[in-house]
């Protein structure tokens, strides 16, 4: 009996030593990001939106303060860790030359978030809940019907990177609940997108595109992004100073064309340019 314990005992400390898994709680990194925020805000950073509504001419403001943290970290070796994250995002919009600024709406999600990195590849599944709120100005000033919207889902992406600059996604995303039962115009949706990001080749950037694909019947959800990072490009082009940091202070320009990413209007067919300033952390 002895003699097994000390197997065992020996054979945890080669693999720990050779094959080295190692698990992290809280680590200090930071967490695998999906670079797409062309149909949804990004879950790290904060943005400031101005959005022109190319459909009734309405001009909002836009604010979304997201953080996602990696709760325990495990990385076998170069080509494989692995990520549990816990999320959250904060969003509202509100109208400007308005009577008060008017409050439109206030969305809210939470959730846990399994990333895997596998060489080039990296799976990215997030299990959320949303919660929207109409806002109080968007009621009483505006008329508007009271409706306070949610639903749980879980969320899929498989990314392909490549060379650094091409970033190629296959997702989907199923509603497994909603409240209004039919808020959601389809409760599968199938994404496709890329991103072309030209920061490693010193040139500071990027452009990208993704489709959401909703049931037969109903037309898809289009962005298409272009942002400059200005943290880079003013520090280390214009300036020649050598610079941390270089993805933070986006600023970009958007269109989307498709069903409305405020949760309580998600039923409704927004036609949006947009321009951006983003921070991230």
């Amino acid at each position: 009996m002895k003699g097994w314990i000390l197997f065992i005992t020996f054979s945890i400390f080669w693999l720990n030593s050779n094959l080295y898994p190692i698990a992290t709680l809280f680590p200090d990194k930071k967490p695998m990001i999906n670079k797409h925020t062309v149909l949804f805000n990004s879950f790290q950073g904060l943005d400031v939106l101005y959005l022109n509504s190319l459909a009734d001419n309405g001009q909002f403001m836009g604010v979304n303060f997201a953080i996602k943290s990696v709760l325990l970290h495990i990385q076998s070796n170069d080509r494989l860790e692995i990520d549990f994250t816990v999320l959250g995002r904060a969003s509202a919009r509100f109208r400007l030359a308005s009577e008060s600024f008017n409050l439109i709406h206030a969305d809210w999600v939470g959730g846990l978030g399994l990333d895997i990195r596998y060489r080039d590849f990296i799976f990215e599944t997030v299990a959320y809940h949303t919660s929207s709120h109409l806002g109080d100005d968007a009621i009483v000033l505006e008329k508007e019907t009271y409706i306070n919207a949610g639903w749980e889902a879980i969320r899929h992406y498989i990314n392909y990177q490549d060379k650094d600059w091409l970033l190629l996604s296959l997702g989907f995303e199923y509603k497994a609940s909603q409240r209004p039962a039919n808020i959601n115009p389809s409760r599968l949706t199938v994404f496709l997108g890329f991103l072309v990001d030209f920061l490693n080749y010193d040139v500071p950037i990027f452009i990208e595109s993704e489709g959401e694909f909703l049931k037969p019947g109903y037309g898809p959800n289009i962005g298409i992004k272009m942002g400059f990072y200005l943290h880079y490009l003013v520090n280390n082009l214009l300036m020649h100073r050598e610079v941390l940091g270089k993805e933070r202070h986006i600023l970009f320009f958007q269109y989307y064309y498709g069903y409305s990413k405020i949760g309580y209007q998600a039923n409704r067919k927004e036609n949006m340019f947009i321009i951006g300033r983003t921070f991230r952390f």
